[in-house]
Formats: structure tokens, C-alpha cells, sequence
């Protein structure tokens, strides 16, 4: 029989369409509330406390594990300088020690988007060992990036004793940042995208668990609950910002009953995709499909779960039907 995996969605604090009582805690091991965030001087913002009380209490009384997440997107200079100086680190560690006491969370992921240099690197390093031995029974994560651009400041053998698992952020392979329309998060390469087709989630594994040699029982594979749009076909130039650059998979739904718009899936990938009848536009997603051979993959490589990103964007208004795919998928 396998291993019961970890189940981990991150829940936006700013989601309108999915309240914590709405939430589908059965197919969950964990959530982690997005975010406590905190700018360049230090300063922490937590999220919404009503909301934070009914979480961690609903989630406990179903017995799923929450964990705050700090950071997010764009964080990279607030915890450099959250960390500046030794004394800083412990500073910041004790406070997110007491946060966690405070408020009832089982634990903390460190979502520093991302170390950038050997300083920083270094700097991480020391705030997750701090941070373990300040909150010695917490559960301690970290989101990662899925290749070496900034994988390479994470050093395996300085942060896998702290860290109860890392989750590698296997998606936004593709975007608006890019030159050309190409998939958000295939399982593996595709030929059409020829420019850096190599780049999937199957790579990703390879460099953490072959490069990085990071523990298989300390990975948990991402999922998206969005797609990536663009206003060009697949492996087309794109010009410029797409209204639809960032698309919900229930907004994906509601594209697919569009007679405007055709859905296809791609055999190399392994993902779906969305194509205009006129060809000038592109969206690729993840479905219950894609999210079940995703949840397959992982267990065969021995990880030590799943996650997803996030929640609220996968909500029928009963469950989460990419969550329920991809645990499926796992058996």
C-alpha cells in the first residue's frame, strides 16, 4: 500500500469566492495560509485574524495541519533585509516563533521569492536554523523555484535537516515576462516550444532530486489551480501584456462552453490547452486529467506529497475538483 501523501493547498487571504468554511478540508493533510507579508523595514502584515481564527480552528477540527506562509511573490528584498544582520535573523525567527504560538498555526513556510546572490543564500540558511530551533515542534517549509536560475542559492545539505519539506513551485514555466506563448506547467518537454521546451515539471524533479540531491521524502510536487494566456498560438512571439495572461480554472470553464474557443490536448505535454478559432490566442491550464497524471507522477517517484496553488481558484462551489484529481491520481 503507498504512503498516504501530504495534501497541502495554499489559501489566498484575499480570496472573495471561497470563505474558510467553504473550504473542502477532507481532501486535505495541510493548508497554508497565504500570506503574513513584510516589507523592506521589517514590518510584518498578518492576514485577516477573523479569518485566521475560523481557519485554524475548522482545519483542526478536521485535523489538517496549517502552516502561515511568509513572503510571496516579490519578497525577495524584504527578507534580505528582514535578515541584514545576525542579529536580525534571530530577531525575525523569534517573531515568527511567537506568531505561530499566538495564532494557533502547526507551522511556517518560508516563501522568500528568492535568494538572489551567496549573501542571501547564506542568509536563509541561517533564518531556517534559527527558526528551527526557535519553534522546535513547528512544521517548517519553503517554496523553491523549479530550476537552477535561483535553485542554485538553496544548498541541500544546510537547509533538508531544518526544513520538513520544500514545495517546488512546478508551474509559471511560461508567462508574460517571456518572449513566446508556451505552456504554464507541462509535465514534460514539449517539441513546439522550441526556445526552452526542456524546461517542465519532469525537469524540475530531475534537478531537485539528481542535481540538488534533495531527499524524495522531503519534496512535494506543485500544481496549478490557473492557466497562462497569450495573444499568440503555442511557441508563437507574443508582444506585450495579454489581458488573459493569468486565468483561474474556473474562468477556464467558462472559456471551454465559449464556442469561440476550442480545447485541445497536448500529447508531448501532457496538458490541455485552450486555442482561438481565429488562432490569435492561446490559454494553457491544468485539469482534473493533467492533475491526476501529475498526482501518478509524484507518487512514483517516492515524493513525499503534492500541493497546490491555490485553492480558491479550484472551487465548484462544493469541492476542488484538481485537488480530488491529482489525490486520486496518487491512489
Amino acid at each position: 500500500m503507498a504512503k498516504s501523501p501530504i495534501v497541502l493547498g495554499y489559501y489566498a487571504d484575499w480570496a472573495e469566492n471561497l470563505s474558510p468554511e467553504a473550504i473542502d478540508y477532507r481532501l486535505l493533510t495541510h493548508l497554508s495560509h497565504s500570506f503574513a507579508t513584510l516589507n523592506e523595514k521589517g514590518t510584518l502584515k498578518l492576514p485577516d485574524a477573523s479569518r485566521t481564527k475560523t481557519l485554524t480552528a475548522l482545519a483542526k477540527r478536521a485535523k489538517v495541519k496549517t502552516i502561515l506562509a511568509f513572503g510571496g511573490a516579490e519578497s525577495g528584498k524584504a527578507f534580505a533585509a528582514a535578515t541584514a544582520t545576525d542579529a536580525a535573523v534571530t530577531t525575525f525567527a523569534s517573531q515568527i516563533a511567537q506568531i505561530l504560538g499566538d495564532l494557533g498555526y502547526d507551522g511556517a513556510d518560508i516563501d522568500w521569492e528568492v535568494p538572489s546572490n551567496p549573501e542571501e543564500k547564506g542568509r536563509m540558511e541561517a533564518l531556517v536554523k534559527t527558526l528551527r530551533q526557535k519553534a522546535p515542534k513547528a512544521i517548517l517549509t519553503a517554496a523553491t523555484p523549479a530550476s537552477d536560475w535561483s535553485g542554485k542559492w538553496y544548498a541541500t545539505e544546510k537547509l533538508a535537516p531544518y526544513l520538513d519539506f520544500i514545495n517546488v513551485m512546478t508551474y509559471d514555466f511560461h508567462g508574460p515576462w517571456g518572449n513566446h506563448a508556451g505552456h504554464n506547467a507541462p509535465l514534460t518537454p514539449t517539441s513546439q516550444d522550441r526556445e526552452d521546451g526542456q524546461f517542465s515539471v519532469t525537469s524540475a524533479m530531475d534537478y531537485w532530486l539528481k542535481s540538488k540531491k534533495w531527499p524524495a521524502n522531503q519534496l512535494c510536487l506543485g500544481i496549478p489551480s490557473y492557466g497562462r494566456g497569450f495573444a499568440a498560438k503555442l511557441g508563437a512571439p507574443t508582444r506585450g501584456e495579454y489581458s488573459r495572461s493569468y486565468v483561474s480554472y474556473q474562468e477556464v470553464l467558462m472559456l471551454t462552453r465559449d464556442s469561440e474557443w476550442i480545447a485541445r490536448r497536448d500529447a508531448e505535454a501532457q496538458v490541455p490547452y485552450l486555442e482561438k478559432k481565429d488562432g490569435k490566442e492561446f490559454v494553457s491550464y491544468e485539469d482534473p486529467e493533467s492533475a491526476r497524471r501529475k498526482g501518478a507522477f509524484a507518487r512514483k517517484l517516492g515524493l513525499s506529497g503534492i500541493f497546490f496553488w491555490e485553492v480558491a481558484q479550484d472551487f465548484d462551489g462544493r469541492t476542488h475538483p484538481i485537488v480530488r484529481a491529482a489525490r486520486e491520481g496518487w491512489g
